[in-house]
């Protein structure tokens, strides 16, 4: 039971299919054995899951309760640490990079050579 690869999405939109994709999938139907079983066990499915469905009612009570969980008070954020975390991180690796430039001597240089410039 597969239908045509160019098809088979096609059929299973059948019901809301537009005009023109309509008018190709009811002349390739009578030429394709392949779609049409397609096609018929979609149908058949749909029609049992209808059936299935259709008694099942639910009650308004929990349609209400429902709603009020979405009006309620959102959770408030229990710890400001993860950002405080983010900032110390942040942090080493500043002072990381900092060390290494004092410790390569870069820093001492461009101090020397900004004081030892002459002053206009």
């Amino acid at each position: 039971m597969n239908a045509c690869p160019d098809f088979e999405d096609r059929l299973l939109d059948y019901a809301d299919l537009s005009g023109s994709d309509r008018l190709d999938v009811d002349a390739h139907l009578p030429a394709c054995p392949a779609c049409r079983e397609y096609l018929s066990a979609l149908r058949e499915i749909d029609a049992a899951l209808t059936s299935r469905v259709a008694g099942i009612r639910l009650d308004p009570q929990q349609y209400r309760n429902v709603a009020q969980l979405t009006r309620a008070i959102p959770v408030a954020r229990l710890s400001r640490l993860p950002e405080w975390l983010d900032f110390v991180a942040a942090c080493a690796v500043c002072a990381f990079g900092y060390g290494m430039l004092w410790q390569s001597g870069i820093v001492a240089y461009l101090a020397d050579v900004l004081l030892a410039s002459p002053q206009g």
